[in-house]
């Protein structure tokens, strides 16, 4: 898939939108009223703040591609924040569920399937991880794939929310939230887990005759400064959806709460 738009100017654009997302978020602290209230803010936070140095310094992690030759581009610096980044993700749409899983009658069952979606995110950082140490992107395809998985598991959750809540301000929620995972699965199955497919195998020379130590080294430094479309176009996709819609979404789930906080009954 071919995104057909100049890497800079798109760079420039998630540059911006970092700034604003940063500054939003920020300005959520100001409604928090009670511990829960900011423990979902917290982890937002760490999503939002790290998805805007990600847009603002670019990385390709398994290539040692980057976009800017700073310290901050480091594919290593990088996928350790970025794991932190994603778990807080995880965890903060967990919570929020759990909310509305556990509003009524408490469902052990539901509440053990969000768990396990936790648990199979910490696989996917595993498989990441392994993908990025070794350069083979068979392992970014079991990582996608995961994340595609736990996906599907969150929508049958919810569509079983949906089916039996009565209060329509969650079933609006459950409604919009249902359409935007469908989204996400039908994008990961279509193009980001092929994508990966794709690439399965491909290991640089290099990486062949190093050691674990070497490996992990060899993330620390960009090997190629580029902003070139041909070295952008397949990722930009992903990118720019996931660093300004996934920061919008996990916004939303904070103010969404802050603004129903009455129907909840937390502390």
């Amino acid at each position: 898939m071919n995104f057909k738009i100049n890497v800079n100017h798109l760079s420039n654009f998630m540059i911006m939108v970092a700034i604003i997302n940063v500054l939003i978020i920020s300005l959520v602290f100001t409604n928090v009223k009670s511990n829960f209230e900011m423990k979902l803010f917290i982890l937002s936070f760490i999503f939002v703040c790290v998805n805007a140095i990600r847009s603002i310094w670019l990385r390709q992690d398994t290539k040692r591609l980057c976009i800017f030759d700073s310290i901050m581009s480091s594919p290593l610096i990088g996928r350790i924040i970025t794991t932190v980044s994603e778990l807080a993700f995880v965890a903060l749409v967990i919570l929020v569920v759990k909310q509305i899983v556990n509003r009524g009658n408490h469902n052990p069952v539901l509440n053990l399937a969000l768990n396990m979606i936790f648990v199979i995110i910490l696989v996917a950082e595993v498989f990441c991880w392994t993908g990025c140490v070794s350069t083979n992107q068979f392992w970014n395809m079991l990582e996608e794939s995961s994340w595609t998985l736990s996906s599907i598991i969150l929508t049958i959750i919810m569509v079983i929310l949906f089916i039996n809540e009565k209060n329509t301000t969650i079933t609006r929620f459950l409604y919009v939230a249902i359409l935007v995972t469908i989204i996400y699965e039908v994008f990961m199955i279509k193009v980001d887990i092929p994508m990966y497919y794709n690439r399965a195998g491909n290991v640089t020379p290099e990486s062949k005759t190093m050691s674990l130590f070497e490996k992990i080294h060899d993330m620390f430094k960009c090997k190629k400064i580029s902003k070139t479309n041909e070295d952008w176009d397949e990722e930009m996709p992903w990118m720019t959806g996931y660093f300004t819609v996934g920061s919008w979404l996990s916004i939303a789930l904070v103010v969404w709460f802050q603004m129903n906080r009455k129907l909840f009954k937390v502390l």
